[in-house]
């Protein structure tokens, strides 16, 4: 009778490698060699978890660290922002704070394709074997490399400042992206621009050296608002004063104005922020304007306070370009 049922739990675990029977046998040779279970038309890795779920989830996780073992992206993606201050002038800026979930983001487009080819379950763990079409794979990253080169042809084209600084936070992605089509299809896409015309187009921008005196009014204690305009300017290649005195041939005002509103929730108070900015130029010639209102609940003004600015955060950086600023 034992042998009877010996022989029917191999045949099954032969016929259903993923079974919990498979357990009677020795795991198979693809948990700790998965590429010689792999064609060359494909990327493998395996994953271990204490469930079905977490190790096709740690496969998956596997396979975008594989990308970051195999690629050694040439740039830097870390969230980063800096500025030089000088007396009142702040000379200029860097940030890339929204690069990496770029990143994430499309690689996690692409890795959707991945497919679970094999499982093996054994008294203390599961492992799945993880596969991507390395030809699909190739193809959705260059599919994502088009529609940049596209915006960054198209901001070229434009030629402002505002466009110059979307070109290049749009590179980092665009090269994380690129090095992962070259690892999978084992060729690159170039720059529809070359990175010798765009560094020449932002050198005879910068010699404009264009001077904004920037004036906001903000209920907020550490000038929040101030700080995103500030930036915003930077990363578009102005410097900016802060000083009336300073010489400046553009001007940017801003206020920021609370409401208390009435709300009938206990624990709560609801404020309305009004945000207006104003962009001047040569001969205090008005060009352009931003306006925004929010509505934000909060158990404090504080409170209320802290969960507006991210909203109006968003705001300016959505409609920046409206200001006009040149």
């Amino acid at each position: 009778m034992s042998k009877i049922k010996i022989i029917t739990g191999l045949m099954l675990c032969f016929l259903f490698s993923s079974s919990t029977l498979c357990a009677l046998n020795e795991k198979p040779k693809w948990i700790s060699s998965p590429a010689e279970f792999c064609p060359p038309t494909e990327l493998c890795v395996v994953g271990e978890g204490t469930g079905h779920m977490l190790a096709e989830s740690n496969a998956r996780k596997g396979m975008a660290l594989a990308f970051k073992a195999s690629i050694k992206a040439k740039t830097d993606v870390n969230t980063y922002a800096k500025q030089v201050t000088q007396g009142e002038t702040i000379l200029s800026g860097d940030s890339s704070e929204e690069v990496s979930g770029q990143i994430e983001e499309k690689t996690e487009q692409v890795l959707d394709g991945i497919v679970i080819k094999e499982k093996y379950e054994d008294s203390n763990s599961v492992f799945a074997l993880a596969s991507l079409n390395k030809a699909k794979a190739a193809q959705g990253f260059k599919d994502q490399i088009v529609a940049l080169d596209e915006k960054i042809k198209h901001y070229y084209e434009e030629g402002k400042r505002s466009t110059l600084a979307k070109i290049f936070k749009l590179l980092p992605v665009r090269d994380d992206l690129n090095q992962k089509y070259l690892f999978m299809k084992g060729e690159s896409l170039p720059l529809p621009v070359s990175w010798t015309d765009i560094q020449k187009k932002k050198k005879v921008l910068v010699q404009q050296n264009l001077t904004v005196l920037l004036e906001i009014e903000e209920p907020g204690k550490i000038d929040e608002v101030k700080q995103m305009v500030v930036k915003l300017l930077l990363d578009n290649g102005y410097r900016v004063v802060t000083n009336k005195e300073a010489a400046h041939s553009l001007r940017l005002t801003g206020k920021l104005v609370s409401e208390k509103q009435y709300v009938n929730i206990k624990g709560f108070e609801k404020y309305k922020y009004q945000l207006s900015l104003e962009a001047y130029g040569e001969g205090d010639k008005k060009n352009g304007s931003l306006q925004a209102v929010v509505e934000q609940l909060g158990r404090s003004p504080e409170h209320a306070y802290d969960q507006a600015v991210p909203q109006l955060r968003d705001y300016i950086k959505e409609n920046f370009d409206d200001l006009n600023m040149e």
